[in-house]
């Protein structure tokens, strides 16, 4: 039953704790009509992504001595993405030590075991723990749960998963969700994990450093232990790695725990995941925005239907974004699945952030590149040398020791040099657009703030797609098909216009 990487120490989780052990020792069943027809035991679930201590709830809970007296049979299943149905019932089976005939495991027929299973459980008040669990299956699940229906009421069958969507299948009646933790909380376990309760050598650099690399981390507890090795064994006491060095990277095990939950994505979710790594850590999206992104990259159906709606509800409840509600309804991808994605697209996705190197070098396969504002007018030359890119977001504002006529000279020459463009995003734009833009005959997306913008180019008429440009000016969202005239004529007689979706042309 232990983590498969190590013992993830536990805090921050006192609530969540709590609430596991309130609802496990509650002895009624309240369950309604579903697919699973029970009445004697009811499901918990705990949601979250890989690494974040959904086992080690569940283990603390599993282990408390009360819940210990509570339950006369107990059992731990760990059912990763095989889902054997006679395999699962042979593991509840051994692992509830009930009676069973020696030659257990060379039954062939399902049926046999599941009558075993019923006849061990009858009557009796049972605790199940099926541990990282992927099956949505409603057939596969009603067959392994339904000869638990003759326990005693109050049973508990306890299910943790990334899978948003698997707990609300099982009409879960108590589901946790857990983020990272806390970022005080986190940094004491960093250093418990490090180097234990005994702290009383740690120099004030080191402390520092702590608290650097525990801000990278993104408050997942896997993180902290996986890193203990780093920083305890590795690197000793004066000679600590970088905190912003990715740690998903140099580590195998972590790799392989966050990975799975990629490996489960369908392929379209993949690369809509994946482009997120052009925006730096803890970069807030609204639905909204991430769709328009995705159009641009030609990432969802050309014909905006309800399925691409539901691409970012898709990856939120497969946990690649942290609580929506604790971020104010933004979407934000949790920091280790950040650094995957950045490990995964391997430079396709590529940023120049505020502390970039003057010595940085742009990938020859960055098809897609965040830079800060000023690192624009910084780098300017080497990105009008990337004739290939097909995404530029440039973010942030100008500092003081840049001039507003240098930006707006950069924009204008790496415009010339862009015209494969599908996507240009300036939170910054000291001027009118400059008219280079008529050189990105593919842009599907333009957002720029209308602060300073009294009038479009000339030129602009002639941009649009065969598709669609989706325009953002300030607060405003155009979908721009053909009559630019006529959109442009609207927003002047329109400042509160929202919307704006003029018919195009069919495409040839």
């Amino acid at each position: 039953m232990s983590h498969p990487t190590g013992v993830i120490p536990i805090r921050g989780r006192t609530a969540e704790e709590e609430t596991m052990l309130q609802a496990l020792l509650e002895t009624t069943t309240a369950h309604g009509e579903s697919f699973l027809n029970c009445s004697k035991f009811s499901v918990l679930s705990i949601v979250g992504p890989g690494g974040i201590g959904k086992t080690v709830l569940a283990q603390l809970a599993f282990h408390n001595k009360v819940v210990k007296r509570h339950f006369d049979i107990m059992a731990w299943v760990c059912v990763s993405t095989q889902f054997d149905l006679k395999k699962l019932t042979i593991k509840i089976i051994e692992s509830a030590s009930m009676k069973r005939p020696s030659d257990l495991r060379e039954i062939i027929s399902l049926g046999e075991l599941r009558k075993i299973l019923t006849a061990g459980m009858q009557g009796k008040r049972f605790l199940i723990v099926l541990d990282d669990v992927w099956e949505e299956s409603t057939t596969a699940w009603r067959y392994l749960l339904t000869p638990l229906n003759c326990g005693k009421e109050g049973s508990k069958v306890v299910v943790t998963t990334r899978l948003e969507e698997i707990a609300r299948m099982l009409e879960t009646k108590v589901m946790i969700k857990l983020d990272g933790l806390e970022e005080e909380e986190y940094l004491e376990l960093l250093k418990d994990s490090a180097f234990g309760v005994e702290r009383t050598f740690l120099q004030p650099d080191m402390e520092q450093m702590c608290c650097d690399i525990a801000r990278q981390l993104g408050g997942l507890p896997l993180a902290a232990v996986r890193i203990r090795d780093f920083l305890k064994d590795r690197f000793g006491r004066g000679n600590w790695p970088p905190a912003e060095t990715s740690l998903v990277a140099r580590d195998g095990d972590l790799m392989s725990v966050l990975g799975q939950s990629y490996q489960q994505l369908p392929e379209h979710l993949k690369q809509c995941y994946v482009s997120c790594a052009l925006f730096p850590k803890n970069y807030c999206f609204d639905k909204n925005q991430l769709l328009r992104f995705w159009m641009a990259l030609g990432l969802t159906p050309r014909n905006g239907s309800s399925s691409s709606y539901n691409l970012v509800d898709d990856l939120s409840s497969r946990s690649f974004f942290v609580d929506a509600w604790r971020k104010k309804n933004k979407f934000v991808i949790h920091a280790m699945m950040h650094e995957l994605a950045d490990h995964i697209c391997d430079g396709e996705f590529f940023r120049l952030e505020e502390d970039a190197d003057e010595e940085i070098e742009i990938p020859t396969k960055a098809h897609h590149v965040y830079v800060t504002a000023d690192n624009f007018v910084r780098f300017s030359k080497v990105l009008r040398k990337r004739k290939i890119l097909r995404s530029l977001v440039v973010d942030g504002r100008l500092s003081s020791h840049i001039s507003n006529s240098e930006f707006m000279d950069s924009l204008r020459e790496v415009l010339k040099d862009s015209s494969r463009l599908r996507l240009l995003m300036l939170s910054e734009l000291p001027g009118n657009l400059p008219d280079a833009i008529v050189h990105l005959r593919h842009l599907r997306y333009l957002e720029f703030p209308d602060t300073g913008v009294n009038k479009l180019p000339k030129s602009f008429c002639r941009l649009y797609h065969r598709w669609r440009l989706n325009l953002k000016a300030g607060s405003k969202h155009l979908l721009l098909r053909n009559n630019m005239d006529q959109v442009i004529k609207l927003c002047a007689l329109d400042p509160n216009l929202e919307d704006v979706y003029i018919p195009a042309p069919c495409p040839n």
